[in-house]
């Protein structure tokens, strides 16, 4: 085109409005579903109301580990005693307890912890994303 119709300046620029106009409408559309704000807390409910087999002790120590992973992204093995004010061999179980409840990852033995999020989690971390339909049947 000569730049007067389909290609013109105004068109990309009205284009260009839409396009930002609708990728912040889906931000918040995911934010909303998502809610980072509280995960925190629904980490906490599903270590408190979920995982009624682990003890109450080992449940808040979880907690403390999982917010740490939550807000540093990864933390390093060393510091988990650090984060949960327990000495290396306390800390390390509590380490390897997240590690086999899945709810901790690590790339290797000694590498760093971060968040797993897993379908046994899923539930309870972000309620409003996996929502049931109801289903009409004829």
């Amino acid at each position: 085109m000569d730049g007067r119709r389909n290609l013109s300046e105004r068109a990309l620029s009205s284009f260009c409005v839409f396009l930002l106009k609708t990728m912040l409408d889906q931000i918040e559309f995911m934010s909303g579903l998502f809610q980072l704000e509280n995960l925190a807390k629904r980490m906490d409910r599903y270590l408190q109301l979920e995982r009624l087999d682990l003890s109450s002790r080992d449940r808040e120590r979880l907690s403390r580990l999982l917010r740490a992973a939550l807000v540093e992204g990864k933390i390093e093995r060393g510091r988990a005693g650090e984060i949960l004010g327990l000495s290396g061999t306390v800390a390390r179980q509590i380490a390897r307890l997240a590690l086999r409840e899945e709810l901790l990852d690590s790339p290797s033995e000694k590498g760093p912890l971060s968040l797993v999020f897993s379908s046994k989690t899923m539930d309870t971390y972000f309620p409003k994303l996996y929502q049931d339909l109801l289903v009409e049947r004829e």
